[in-house]
């Protein structure tokens, strides 16, 4: 999934954006840390993310980008197309649908459209160590699914109902 507009919240009350930052989580990282650069930010007391790509950003060309971009081409491509722009998500396995244990039905999330886009806020205080300030955030994907019903048609590429739910709960 993409994390985009990232905004610290500064002890006055003021906001720092992190401008042009992307990133793109790949949960078979979980331990990925990610340099956001150096920005005149001395403690947080929380941030604003962004869950997916914004709208001016979301239909532009991801050939444009250096191959080390997370907007940049990839495999497993994270673009949908121009007009539909990146999937925001993307998140596939299998589920026991048949209640023996094991495994055995897929199931893909490919949340793609403007209208999916979220925002996130945190609240948490986290003061620089050395001129460095670390934020860690945990996240518990299992809550992607709650209120969702794995069963039945478990392929939902776009932004019907189930995609939607998926983004609120990320929210």
């Amino acid at each position: 999934f993409y994390i985009s507009e990232v905004e610290i919240h500064q002890a006055d009350g003021t906001m720092m954006p992190l401008t042009n930052q992307y990133l793109l989580v790949d949960a078979t990282t979980p331990e990925a840390t990610f340099d956001l650069g150096a920005w005149p930010v001395a403690a947080a007391h929380g941030a604003t993310l962004h869950l997916g790509v914004p709208q001016a950003v979301n239909h532009l060309d991801p050939a444009t980008y250096p191959a080390n971009h997370p907007l940049a081409l990839h495999n497993p491509t994270m673009h949908w197309g121009w007009s539909a722009g990146y999937r925001f998500m993307a998140i596939e396995g299998k589920v026991d649908n048949n209640g023996d244990g094991v495994p055995e039905t897929a199931f893909e999330f490919h949340n793609v459209g403007d209208a999916l886009y979220k925002t996130l806020e945190l609240t948490g205080a986290k003061e620089a160590e050395n001129g460095v300030l670390h934020l860690q955030f945990v996240i518990d994907y299992a809550q992607l699914f709650k209120t969702l019903a794995m069963t039945g048609n478990l392929i939902q590429h776009g932004s019907a109902a189930p995609n939607v739910t998926m983004m609120n709960n990320a929210a």
